[in-house]
């Protein structure tokens, strides 16, 4: 009995150690540097579970990771979203954790704005026992009633794909299937979250042809789950 508990403990360890959220660059300090990259996302193909947030280059795109696997929201020369899924892009900021095994919860009621989303999910965690104070990341998996993302866009004109006075493209979502991808910290503001929120999130569409940054949330949760690493609570 002791050695099974002792194993299980040793697993438990693991799990949660693969999933400490590490990062590179801080979202705060890239336009001091012209958005100079501080990664190189194939730096961390040896990660089976990868799970990653950040621009792409010089605010060229959307980079998001899950399960090991790169999917990179950009714009084509119309306009609208596309995806490259590529190991060789570069990120002035990036944030990351290796991920094999998650935990589902299930998901009821209605949030009307990200920051209601925000909201949920710390409650939702705390009811599950996870200590807020680390670093954490999730995923959401379902049909979403309505979004808003972006995906940005260059600020300099020697970057392809400038335009004057154009920080980033929106995109309006309804009914949409897919999934969020997203960390919550406390200690994460300005490095991988806004000044005003304690998470960043990137949706990826089901039919993984689209990915971009979470904007705007309004939707039913009943059919959702919620996705967090094992071993955490």
């Amino acid at each position: 009995m002791k050695n099974l508990i002792l194993t299980l403990s040793l697993v438990f360890s693991y799990l949660a150690l693969n999933a400490q959220v590490k990062h590179s660059g801080a979202m705060s300090e890239m336009g001091k540097t012209g958005f100079a990259p501080t990664i190189s996302l194939d730096s961390l193909q040896k990660y089976k579970g990868l799970i990653a947030l950040g621009p792409l280059g010089k605010m060229q795109g959307e980079i998001t990771a899950v399960d090991g696997i790169p999917f990179t929201g950009i714009l084509t020369a119309e306009g609208k979203g596309s995806i490259q899924s590529k190991w060789q892009s570069e990120a002035p900021f990036l944030v990351y954790a290796d991920v094999e095994q998650w935990e589902e919860i299930s998901l009821k009621g209605r949030v009307n704005t990200i920051q209601e989303l925000e909201a949920l999910i710390e409650s939702t965690l705390i009811a599950n026992g996870i200590d807020l104070l680390e670093p954490l990341p999730f995923r959401i998996q379902g049909n979403f009633d309505r979004m808003t993302t972006h995906i940005v866009t260059p600020r300099s004109p020697e970057i392809p794909g400038y335009v004057e006075g154009r920080n980033q493209v929106k995109f309006d979502h309804q009914n949409s299937a897919g999934e969020l991808i997203g960390f919550y910290s406390k200690e994460g503001q300005r490095i991988y979250t806004h000044h005003d929120s304690f998470m960043h999130v990137h949706f990826l569409s089901e039919e993984k042809d689209y990915a971009g940054h979470l904007d705007q949330f309004d939707s039913a949760l009943d059919g959702l789950t919620l996705l967090i690493p094992k071993g955490r609570n």
